[in-house]
């Protein structure tokens, strides 16, 4: 298994399911709008990505679902048009005459290995005068329980689409069920002179399995779900895809699990009216811990920059604070430090907060000594039972 990456550590949704609290969280993110930048709203850093199990993974593969769905949805595809196929590996070398030494040796030869067999099926569709797809491919590598990888494609081609139909249905006829009616040839079987043994024959040529399934999809959502596993009751005979499969955790660094045609999926979309800024806390040689944005190539842009100074400014108040209750902790002393929630709201440089009991008299405090007399003032501890300051604001300025 390959080490986790750090991005992934430092997610929040992951720290937390680890037993960690705020206090232990390095990476924060400011987000604000572009017309507004004086609103700011701070929370943790959440990676998104489908290395991190439970919401990160769940929210990647429902990104990745939308744009499956967009992409293959559009006015020019026929519905019926699309090929699902499972491209699994010949571990043993039974047929390909490769046996592979260990599951990162195959990940490392996936990326290769998809390419050629596109080119192959290319030809095969450029042969037989059919539409011959282009750009219009999508590739999702996922996992067995083993851990070792396979590949689920999609493709548009609606002549190999509808091949891929009669055989399956030819197959019924004969009495195959489930997966013996899409699977390209089993290992101990000859490859058939149907559509699908010459495409079995490419597929071993580029080192993948017979064992492989090809099948016609009749809706491209439902294609959509298949490839991502978010469909509820997925289709008995799409084989392997009914199998429970994992994601690909032991895949290397920088490994691409998702692969397609150029300019085939749309892009992620996301809100252009916000922008924002991860702060990251660094710790140096002395033990003394600092708030940085990392400076993109070319440095901020100007009308970010205003902006980012403030809100390391803000990151590092809070620093001080965090450091101030471990301090007072430690002492067994009152604990005087602002709290902050893991999500809050910053109005310039001043922390929104709930108040106190209806009625009291809320005022911004600029000092810690100014705090505590407010706090008194109010009759109020400085820190609720919810871990809630007494005052709604409370200004660094």
């Amino acid at each position: 298994m390959w080490p986790v990456p750090q991005h992934v550590r430092q997610c929040w949704n992951r720290r937390r399911s680890e037993g960690l609290g705020v206090e232990d969280q390095d990476w924060w993110i400011w987000s604000w709008r572009r017309s507004d930048p004086t609103r700011k709203t701070r929370r943790p850093y959440t990676c998104g990505s489908w290395r991190c199990a439970g919401a990160c993974a769940s929210h990647a593969a429902h990104v990745l679902f939308a744009r499956l769905s967009e992409a293959s949805a559009r006015k020019e595809y026929a519905a019926d048009g699309w090929v699902f196929a499972v491209l699994t590996l010949d571990r043993l070398g039974t047929r390909g005459g490769q046996r592979w030494q260990s599951v990162r040796e195959a990940y490392r030869a996936l990326g290769s290995m998809s390419t050629r067999v596109l080119k192959r099926w290319r030809r095969l569709c450029d042969r037989r005068g059919w539409h011959v797809f282009g750009s219009e491919w999508a590739i999702i590598v996922e996992a067995h329980r083993s851990g070792w990888p396979h590949a689920n494609l999609m493709l548009y081609c609606p002549e190999l689409a509808l091949e891929l139909s009669l055989e399956t249905e030819e197959r019924e006829r004969a009495g195959f069920i489930g997966r013996d009616r899409v699977v390209l040839a089993h290992g101990w079987e000859p490859l058939g002179k149907g559509i699908r043994g010459e495409l079995g024959r490419h597929v071993v040529a580029c080192g993948w399995g017979i064992e492989s399934t090809a099948e016609r999809c009749h809706s491209a959502e439902a294609l959509s779900g298949y490839l991502v596993k978010l469909s509820r009751k997925p289709d008995e005979t799409i084989g392997e895809i009914a199998k429970i499969t994992q994601l690909p955790l032991g895949a290397p660094f920088r490994f691409r699990r998702l692969r397609s045609g150029k300019g085939f999926l749309p892009k992620a979309r996301k809100n252009e009216q916000y922008t924002g800024a991860l702060v990251k806390r660094v710790t140096d040689q002395w033990g003394c811990r600092d708030a940085i944005v990392p400076v993109p190539r070319g440095g901020h842009a100007a009308e970010r920059l205003g902006a980012v100074e403030c809100v390391e400014r803000l990151e590092l108040f809070v620093l001080s604070e965090e450091d101030r209750a471990a301090w007072s902790r430690w002492k067994g002393r009152p604990v005087t430090a602002v709290s902050v929630p893991p999500v809050s709201l910053w109005v310039g440089e001043v922390l929104q907060r709930e108040m106190g009991p209806p009625g009291a008299k809320q005022a911004p405090v600029t000092s810690w000594d100014q705090f505590r007399a407010a706090a008194y003032q109010l009759s109020l501890p400085a820190v609720d039972a919810r871990g809630f300051v007494a005052a709604r604001t409370v200004s660094i300025a």
